[in-house]
């Protein structure tokens, strides 16, 4: 009986593990969804996308060994992740040394422009202090852009919750044009932001 208790209380400990890392990977409320079985594919009228760009990253990472690497990007990323989570900000992936976030995901919210540019503004005092404590020269090139978008979850094993539409792209493109050090935000994200003053 003890082994079948102990058993019993081992899968519950497993069951407790893998909801908590599945939250930590997407969205938690795609996290809900997807432990009920439910196929994923959402529908956003309005959000705001956010694209960051680690300037001067991979020369950098040239001259380090991989845990190095690794420890810089984990503690650079760490710090957008909780600047994203004070602005209700929801970050959707990394790919390489670029960030993607989305703001608007959570509820619908007449704000989620103004999140997320000051969720972008924040990396830029972020990727300052990283530099200050760790004398880097690192710095971010961020782009914005508002629109309806397309989201789901992809994949089998190793699935991830991504998100496509001309927004999503139109957000790239507005970062990889834009100067670093600096947010360039779209004109349809301006006009959100500015009716809200």
């Amino acid at each position: 009986r003890d082994s079948f208790n102990n058993l019993v209380f081992s899968l519950e400990e497993c069951a407790h593990e893998t909801e908590s890392v599945l939250k930590r990977v997407i969205p938690e409320g795609v996290a809900e969804r997807l432990k009920q079985g439910s196929e994923i594919h959402d529908t956003y009228e309005e959000v705001s996308v956010i694209f960051i760009d680690l300037v001067g990253f991979t020369n950098l990472a040239n001259t380090l060994v991989a845990r190095r690497v690794v420890s810089i990007l984990n503690d650079i990323f760490g710090r957008f992740d909780k600047r994203a989570a004070s602005h209700e900000v929801e970050k959707i992936k990394t790919i390489g040394d670029s960030y993607m976030a989305v703001s608007g995901l959570r509820k619908s919210t007449p704000q989620h422009a103004e999140n997320a540019v000051r969720m972008a503004l924040a990396t830029i005092e972020e990727i300052n202090d990283f530099n200050r404590a760790n004398k880097f020269d690192l710095n971010v090139r961020v782009g914005v852009h508002s629109g309806p978008v397309i989201g789901g979850v992809i994949g089998e094993s190793r699935f991830m919750y991504d998100m496509w539409g001309d927004t999503v792209n139109v957000a790239s493109r507005t970062e990889s044009g834009g100067i670093a050090g600096k947010v360039q935000i779209s004109e349809t994200t301006y006009d959100l932001v500015t009716v809200s003053y």
